[in-house]
């Protein structure tokens, strides 16, 4: 009995990856609805608009993360973490700056999704 294998490595590596990102992406937005649901939002709910999926590509990983910030928004940081309540001399400024209280709700939301992006890697991937 003779068996031929015919292995076309190339054609497995893309459909991985393939796979990967469309798995990848698809967490990447849960994440990003939850998040965008957690965030807190002030009278113009631009923190909360800022929120995107970006890809990103390297040359040993491919994928997507979640963004909040930037351009009007560049708070996100701070909601998310909050800042140290701390005395400094300024000449701009005087007084103590006040603290920030942490308000998370990206780094929750990824929580919260991280067993559903297992399991559809999981799946995916068998």
């Amino acid at each position: 009995m003779t068996f031929t294998l015919d292995w076309d490595g190339e054609a497995v590596t893309r459909e991985v990856d393939m796979t990967v990102q469309r798995v990848v992406k698809k967490g990447a937005a849960a994440v990003l609805k939850d998040a965008k649901r957690r965030c807190p939002t002030g009278d113009s709910k631009r923190l909360r608009d800022s929120g995107t999926v970006r890809k990103f590509k390297t040359k040993d990983a491919i994928g997507s993360y979640v963004s909040f910030g930037g351009g009007d928004a560049y708070y996100a940081p701070f909601v998310e973490l909050g800042t140290p309540g701390t005395s400094y001399k300024s000449k701009y400024r005087k007084g103590p700056r006040i603290a920030i209280k942490k308000h998370p709700f990206l780094r929750p939301a990824l929580k919260r999704n991280k067993r559903k992006i297992l399991a559809k890697f999981d799946g995916a991937l068998k």
